[in-house]
This record gives C-alpha cells, structure tokens and sequence, in this order.
C-alpha cells in the first residue's frame, strides 16, 4: 500500500481501448493511487473489476471515475461491474469513490446494466477522521443494480457523507431502475440521495444506522415510484424523505430514532 500504482493502472486501462476486458486484482492486497483512474468507454463496452477484499487506497484524490460515450441510448451503452474492493480514502469528506457518468441522450429505460456489488467504503483510519463525501455519484446513468456494500462514514458523525447519490440533469434523458438491496450505512448524513430527474428507485433488505436520513427520493418534477421495503432505519431525523413523487411504497420497514 505504499507504492503509486496510478501509472500502472492508467497505462493497463488505456491499452484496452474500445475493447471488452476483465481486470482481477489479488486478494488482499493494498493498491495506492495518488490521483483519481479514470477511464472512457464506448458504445457496447463491457468492463468487468474483481476484488478479492482488494484494498484500493486514495489519500488525497476522487477515487475511480468513469464517463460513457455521449448520446448512447438503450443497448448501446456500456456494461460495468465492479465488485469485491475495500474503497479508502485520506481525506476528510472531500472526495467521491465511485463516479460514473452516464451521458443519456434520450429516455433510456433498457440501458445496459452497471452493478456495484460487495464493496466497502470507508476512511483509510477506519473512520476516525477520514471518510467518502460520496461512495458512488452516478449522473444520468439507467439501469443500475447495487447489493451486499457496506458503507463506514466518520465515526459518530451523523452531519456528513451520502452513501449513494444519484441525479439526473434533463427531463428529456431522464434515468430510471435503480436497485439497492443489502445496503449497510454508518455514520452518515444520508445513506441514499436522488435529487433532479429520475425515475424508480428500489430499496430493500437495507440497514441505515446512525445517519441523519435514511433514503432522500427529491425529483424536480413529478417522478414514478420510489420503493422502500423491509428496512431498518435508526436516523436522527427522518428515515424517508419524498418530495414530487408518484408511487410512493413503504411497507415492512423498522424505525428508531426520529422519522
């Protein structure tokens, strides 16, 4: 963990090109980066990253930031999975983990599928000081499964940090399907934060403790469906939020706390 392994990964995800890959990484090994990887994908791009409980280790950068080609709509757009990482970071709410922009053009109700899965995320110190300000940011991106993470914020801070936040930036490219299942947040402002333009969020089998809010659903306009369902929730404040939603189920959850 104490090697810059920025160039190295840059240089492995460059040789790929518009080409389909699956990069492992050993098991329980610490990967350090000095600034955020990143990488463009192309139209019909499947990018598949596997974790063995693999360490990856920013101390003072955004982590993993990913941009699909502009204009993609339905089967056109990329595939990514990523799972089995330990996300760290040295900074103190300062930076966002996972970022993928999704550039939707249109409506695109049956993009190909993005899946986040058994990750954790927390501050290289275990929380002490450091922590995500976002674990995953997803922008204009349908279609996304994420089951079995495990977020850690700063320990006995309820005032900062999402776990997951998504948005949408147009009506007319308005993103939709989002799926979290065996969700598990700590310490944080919010566990899950929809703002803009969206459309059908699912949230089951989740575990929101010591956060101020639970699950945020806030559409600019009018939005269908957003499903919160055998949950537990200890918040501080509220544990569902909704403003201009259609649809709204709650239903099986537990609450403590203010709701």
């Amino acid at each position: 963990g104490v090697t810059d392994n920025l160039a190295s990964l840059n240089a492995c995800v460059g040789s790929i090109g518009t080409a389909d890959a699956c990069l492992e990484f050993k098991a329980g090994l610490s990967y350090r980066f000095t600034a955020a990887v990143t990488a463009s994908l192309a139209a019909n791009q499947d990018l598949v990253l596997v974790g063995h409980a693999t360490v990856l280790d920013w101390p003072a950068s955004h982590g993993l930031t990913l941009t699909y080609a502009s204009g993609l709509t339905g089967y056109a757009s990329p595939t990514v999975d990523i799972g089995g990482f330990i996300f760290t970071t040295g900074g103190a709410g300062l930076y966002d983990a996972v970022t993928i922009d999704g550039k939707s053009a249109a409506l695109n109700f049956i993009g190909r599928q993005t899946s986040l899965h058994n990750n954790t995320f927390m501050g290289d110190d275990g929380g002490t000081t450091h922590y995500w300000r976002r674990t995953r940011s997803l922008t204009d991106l349908s279609n996304v499964n994420m089951f079995g993470n495990t977020v850690y914020g700063h320990t006995g801070d309820v005032t900062a940090g999402v776990g997951i936040w998504i948005t949408g930036s147009a009506e007319a490219a308005t993103p939709s399907a989002f799926n979290i299942a065996q969700e598990n947040v700590w310490y944080s402002l919010r566990g899950v934060e929809l703002s803009g333009y969206w459309q059908g969020l699912n949230v089951t089998q989740s575990n929101f403790t010591a956060v101020t809010e639970g699950v945020r659903c806030a559409a600019t306009i009018q939005e269908y469906q957003c499903s919160v369902t055998n949950s537990q929730f200890s918040v501080g404040k509220h544990a569902i939020v909704a403003n201009n939603i259609l649809n709204l189920i709650a239903t099986g959850n537990s609450y403590a706390g203010g709701y």
